[in-house]
């Protein structure tokens, strides 16, 4: 299938999409502006509280990629989209360090550029898929490789010795209440984060499911659901007194692309046989890395690093 033009603008957008695309991020602000803010009344209160404001922001970042996904940018406009978050964000950032109330309405802000410089760059990167069949080993491999970073490679490393690292390249998911405290606004506290790979392969799978003519709906909705199953059964661990650093969410977002549009792959006996070799040599890979890197001194972890950010 060939790649749908994408001469226009989008001023060229009709209102009403442009409407719900700005609708829903302002919904994306006001969730982690507001939510530090309300103390539901104890502990287990503002943990659920906290879990179901990260069930909807997740829900809802899902729907503002797959409301950008068949926007008609080029390459050109994605790229200075790009550039213009990159240069707005260090200014946020510095804003954010002037004082903890500046910072508490800040951080969200800078959450929503974060996560418009992550879709540029899906998109950017989906313009490289020629045909729908190429997303199905992309998916497997980022499955495969998300699993190990998290748990046995660079991304699990940077958890225990820098995870103030990963808070920065993360979208921040606060801790309902943490802001209500007497400590005001400098009581802010994450409950978790979700990382750049997240956002980066949710705008590529989506871009180019609307490039392919894949139903849009169908894709998000197989997403949000394992995608909020994962987050509810991590966010649920300290309630019966499990602690893990993270877990890795690229697994559910292409495991739910690829199950929303399996029957869409035509692959021949070769290319299965071709993408099960594959896969097979990149699991003996990542295995040999593990077994490599395995016993390895890890450095002292840092005196201020943090603690409760789920990264991708």
């Amino acid at each position: 299938m060939s790649e749908q033009p994408d001469a226009t603008a989008v001023s060229s957008l009709p209102p009403r999409r442009i409407a719900d695309l700005l609708a829903t991020a302002a919904v994306l602000y006001l969730l982690p502006a507001l939510a530090p803010s309300i103390d539901a009344g104890s502990l287990v209160a503002n943990h659920l509280l906290s879990v179901a404001v990260t069930l909807l922001f997740t829900t809802l970042a899902v729907l503002w990629i797959a409301q950008l996904a068949p926007c008609p940018l080029t390459a050109r406009g994605e790229t200075l989209i790009a550039l213009a978050a990159v240069v707005v964000w260090p200014v946020l950032i510095h804003l954010g360090s002037l004082g903890p109330v500046v910072r508490l309405y800040v951080y969200p802000l800078i959450n929503l550029l974060f996560v418009l410089l992550c879709v540029m760059c899906g998109r950017l990167l989906s313009r490289v898929l020629r045909e729908p069949n190429i997303l199905l080993p992309v998916g497997l491999v980022a499955i495969l490789a998300d699993i190990f970073t998290v748990f046995m490679g660079p991304t699990g490393k940077a958890l225990e010795v820098a995870p103030e690292l990963v808070e920065r390249f993360s979208v921040g998911l606060p801790e309902a209440g943490s802001a209500a405290g007497p400590e005001g606004a400098a009581g802010l506290a994450m409950l978790a984060g979700m990382g750049v790979g997240d956002f980066v392969f949710l705008a590529l799978f989506l871009t180019a499911a609307a490039r392919f003519g894949f139903p849009l709906r169908r894709g998000g909705v197989a997403i949000i659901v394992l995608m909020c199953l994962a987050i509810v059964s991590y966010l649920m661990l300290p309630l019966l007194g499990v602690e893990l650093p993270g877990i890795p969410l690229l697994p559910f977002i292409a495991g739910g692309f690829l199950l929303a549009y399996w029957r869409r792959f035509r692959l021949s006996p070769a290319e299965r046989q071709g993408l099960v070799w594959g896969a097979l040599l990149l699991v003996i890979i990542l295995l040999g890395i593990m077994l490599l890197t395995h016993g390895a001194p890890s450095p002292e972890p840092s005196a201020n690093a943090l603690e409760g950010v789920a990264p991708e």
